[in-house]
């Protein structure tokens, strides 16, 4: 009896709580070599895990949460929101609970026209600030495939907020996956994301450019860097042909 109080006892410790959580985390070092399955089972394991408790749905929502595809997952908590094209997630009623589960790993993408249809409410603002601050990274932010797609919501969104979408966002991936990766709506995009703890920005380049679109990419690329220098003030590592989040790639 005396063991069984204990456990419940440890278990009503945060950071008991907090220690046991960390090991279902997609950047732990113990899942190096993680499958999209062994995501897939974690991500259940957690979601299991939020709907349990509101002490047990803190950590593992802090954990579920922790590393994103796309801003697209978190902009999907608010009711108005809605991703032209963006892939549904499989259960219909997740977004009617208290809890909301971000979509699998390959389920939304910055590449869809966003739109806002319908007002955005004081309190859809306060339920997406608590998803969004627990927000460490973001795998991929994509570039506009048609100009102004995103540029006028994300900025819209983040004006309501009063600041970026994810304060707390460490790493941030940014694609470039053509052309249209030059227009000034870059910049704009990216600063609206991530605030002052931004400590790594990746940049990565098409897999192939033309010589004209080559000279044309570069240049834009440098007139971001030194806006998110001065807006991130702890960001410590800028990856121009960023590959990967690995210690093999240029950095400046």
């Amino acid at each position: 009896m005396m063991r069984t109080a204990q456990a419940h006892r440890a278990l009503e410790c945060d950071d008991v709580l907090e220690e046991i959580f960390s090991y279902l985390r997609f950047d732990n070092a113990l899942y190096s070599d993680i499958t999209l399955s062994d995501a897939d089972l974690i991500k259940w394991t957690l979601a299991s895990a939020a709907f349990v408790n509101k002490t047990l749905s803190y950590h593992a929502l802090n954990n579920l949460w922790r590393e994103i595809p796309s801003e697209s997952v978190a902009l999907n908590v608010l009711p108005s929101f809605q991703a032209i094209f963006i892939l549904s997630c499989n259960n219909p009623h997740q977004k009617q609970t208290y809890v909301r589960i971000p979509c699998s790993l390959n389920a939304a993408s910055s590449y869809d026209q966003q739109v806002i249809n319908g007002e955005i409410h004081a309190r859809d603002l306060d339920r997406f600030r608590q998803y969004a601050i627990r927000v460490r990274s973001i795998n991929s932010i994509d570039e506009e495939v048609k100009l102004d797609d995103r540029l006028p919501i994300i900025q819209h969104i983040a004006a309501r907020l009063g600041g970026p979408f994810f304060p707390n966002l460490m790493r941030l991936r940014w694609d470039a996956q053509g052309i249209h990766a030059v227009t000034a709506n870059t910049g704009r995009v990216l600063l609206c994301m991530a605030g002052s703890k931004l400590r790594t920005l990746t940049l990565r380049s098409p897999l192939s450019l033309s010589e004209t679109q080559d000279s044309l990419f570069y240049p834009q690329l440098s007139k971001i860097v030194p806006e998110f220098a001065a807006g991130s003030a702890r960001i410590q590592e800028i990856y121009l042909d960023g590959m990967e989040w690995d210690e093999n790639v240029k950095r400046t």
